[in-house]
């Protein structure tokens, strides 16, 4: 993994796993954000193994003010979700996974797809990445769970500037996108 490790961010702080009796809806860092469009946010972690010199969270293995990490239920997620697509009534709701972390790392990402791709109501499954973390064949499997789109963050197209941003390499992104297409 570029940049850092979970392990790393599990010796310097808790991680807490989030159940099914917290509710889902209402935080910002982790579970359901539904800001009144046809798009619900999905939030199933706050973890990140980058250190981005920018990172508006404070998110990664070097952040200096975390004292703990989220970790979601994705049953309990997709709960609460199911239960948000089915209150706005619409069939063309976009479910976007994002984070105050990085999607990437969730280890329960691909069924956590899969569940959201089979509800009623819902017309697209995207999800934001650095895409530092995947192999080209964990995107292949989040394909067939149902990922329709990635929203891919790339800091700059300079190696040097990459791993000095972020603590990632951009050879590894640009491998990825030679090898998914």
């Amino acid at each position: 993994m570029e940049g850092g490790s979970i392990n790393e961010i599990e010796r310097k702080r808790e991680i807490i796993r989030i159940d099914r009796g917290t509710p889902q809806v209402g935080a910002l860092a982790f579970g359901i954000v539904d800001r009144g469009t046809n798009i619900i946010e999905v939030r199933p972690t706050t973890l990140c193994p980058l250190s981005c010199i920018y990172c508006s969270v404070n998110a990664g293995p070097r952040s200096t003010n975390r004292w703990a990490e989220f970790i979601d239920d994705p049953e309990a997620l997709l709960m609460a979700l199911e239960e948000v697509v089915r209150f706005k009534g619409t069939r063309d709701i976009e479910v976007h996974i994002d984070g105050m972390g990085e999607p990437g790392v969730y280890p329960y990402l691909v069924d956590l797809v899969r569940g959201i791709k089979t509800m009623d109501g819902v017309s697209m499954v995207s999800m934001q990445t650095r895409l530092y973390m995947f192999t080209v064949d964990e995107l292949r499997e989040l394909a067939r769970a149902g990922l329709d789109r990635i929203n891919l963050s790339i800091d700059t197209l300079n190696p040097g500037l990459a791993k000095k941003i972020s603590g990632g390499r951009l050879g590894t992104i640009l491998i990825m996108l030679r090898n998914w297409w």
